[in-house]
């Protein structure tokens, strides 16, 4: 049975430098055995929470995937290619997230072995903040590519086997840049909770270093990238668009209509940029560049949500990949749930018009 001990604080342990309230594995486990009063409803919580997002994120995927692979007019292209990749990383980052939760919740305070804690601390972990780093530089390639598509540098139609080669460069880069963390994760009895192990990352000094400038990179590099493509667009808009029309006559009404027009059309590379923006800068700033350490409960509880909000974009691929575009969201209407989906629409709107006239011949 675990126990709290009362001899140490969570605040103690941030002055101490411990490194337990780094990672979130320790975080949740923590949080789930503060106290014996709470155990089942903490994990409940967490368990129908991360597993529903799980849940979201393989419909996303499965219906993104569906409908790239299915079009064969996106997936010739490096574009279709680089989110097709983009979809089976996020699916394995995502189950990745789901068994690490079930270890949390079911085996990490029952099981002891060698090899499942070299699976459940070592592997598993690294897999997973790979994978996700990976999906995120997947995503900074479908950005560059539209912008070199749109710049009629590449063709839409062009050889694919740059985005094959780029793509396996990213995946052997980005691995061996985590690979590190595997032989520096560790299990250690938790001070605060009995009977309690838990995983953590310790790291040398000058190790720990280079390892925060690597995550830097991983987080800020594709933030960047996906900002100064959005800007570019904008610049394309003014220049090509508005700037055209502004020289015609236009009122500054016009004009504001004429802007938020153009950048209705191109919202398809907008969102993609800037819900990656808003669900990882949170989490840098915060907790890379404010506080170091989860010294309370709310900080426990908000690292792990701005943790898990940067992983938002791989949940819902299908939302801000397929249905802005026009071009993938008529290819996903060809497909057989795209034609479930008409006929639904079809019948509600019947039904909408059938309730309509039966109100309007009540009220004459």
């Amino acid at each position: 049975m675990v126990t709290m001990i009362s001899n140490y604080s969570i605040e103690e342990l941030c002055e101490n430098n411990s490194n337990l309230l780094t990672s979130i594995r320790a975080i949740m486990l923590t949080d789930i055995y503060r106290t014996e009063d709470t155990i089942k409803k903490t994990k409940y919580a967490y368990g129908i929470l991360i597993t529903f997002f799980v849940f979201l994120a393989f419909i996303n995927n499965f219906l993104c995937l569906y409908t790239l692979i299915l079009s064969k007019k996106i997936r010739i292209t490096s574009l279709g290619i680089y989110l097709i990749l983009y979809c089976i990383v996020s699916l394995i980052t995502m189950i990745g997230i789901e068994i690490d939760l079930i270890n949390i919740l079911y085996f990490d305070h029952n099981t002891s072995s060698t090899s499942y804690d070299f699976f459940a601390c070592s592997f598993l972990p690294v897999l997973i903040i790979s994978m996700a780093s990976v999906s995120l530089w997947l995503s900074t390639c479908v950005a560059i590519e539209r912008i070199l598509i749109e710049s009629s540098i590449l063709q839409l139609f062009s050889s694919r086997k740059h985005s094959l080669i780029i793509s396996i460069f990213l995946f052997l880069i980005i691995s061996l840049s985590h690979i590190h963390r595997i032989f520096y994760r560790h299990i250690i009895t938790n001070p605060l909770v009995n009977n309690l192990e838990l995983c953590v990352f310790t790291p040398s000094s000058s190790t720990k270093i280079i390892d925060n400038l690597v995550e830097m990179l991983h987080l800020l590099g594709p933030c960047l990238i996906h900002f100064l493509c959005a800007i570019w667009v904008l610049f394309r808009i003014v220049k090509h668009k508005i700037y055209l029309n502004y020289h015609i006559r236009t009122t500054p009404t016009q004009w504001l209509s004429i802007w938020k027009q153009q950048i209705y059309n191109h919202k398809d590379f907008f969102i993609p940029p800037l819900l990656i923006i808003i669900c990882i800068m949170p989490h840098v700033i915060i907790f890379h560049l404010l506080i170091t350490c989860s010294d309370t409960l709310f900080r426990m509880r908000l690292n792990i949500i701005l943790n898990f909000l940067v992983h938002i974009p791989e949940i819902f691929t299908f939302v801000i990949y397929i249905y802005p575009s026009k071009i993938y969201w008529e290819q996903f209407l060809q497909t057989k749930f795209g034609e479930l989906l008409r006929c639904y629409c079809c019948f509600t709107k019947v039904q909408d018009r059938n309730r309509k006239l039966y109100f309007s011949n009540n009220e004459s």
